[in-house]
């Protein structure tokens, strides 16, 4: 998704040394909710981390081919809209700490919630 200059949302957070940051803090935030947290076994951590630096990186530059199936990979899983209002919470407090412009944090939540949406199952 192009920014309004032109350039891709992940130039406007910062690139991958952001998405690093966010992905770490989301997933801290993750595994320590009460709502979201039995979704995350410690023994995953790392590769569900190396697969959502993946996915964020490609889905804010624009790419048209994503590297992961949400609803595959969320197949086997009971997801309701609570658990996605309550991630998409998470990642809005985190680039609000991270001090990203409005505008900027509008567009990534915009986006990751229309992506995550249009996979309904």
């Amino acid at each position: 998704m192009p920014t309004p200059a032109g350039s891709s949302l992940l130039t406007a957070i910062g690139g991958a040394p952001m998405v690093a940051v966010v992905v770490d803090a989301l997933y801290v935030r993750l595994t320590t909710d009460p709502v979201v947290g039995h979704h995350f076994h410690p023994d995953r951590l790392e590769s569900l981390k190396a697969a959502q630096r993946a996915w964020f990186t490609a889905a804010l530059s624009g790419a048209e081919h994503l590297p992961t199936d949400l609803a595959a990979v969320h197949a086997h899983l009971d997801i309701g809209d609570a658990e996605i209002d309550t991630v998409i919470g998470h990642l809005e407090a985190i680039l609000v700490a991270n001090a990203l412009p409005t505008r900027t944090r509008t567009a990534v939540l915009a986006l990751v919630a229309r992506l995550w949406y249009a996979r309904r199952f």
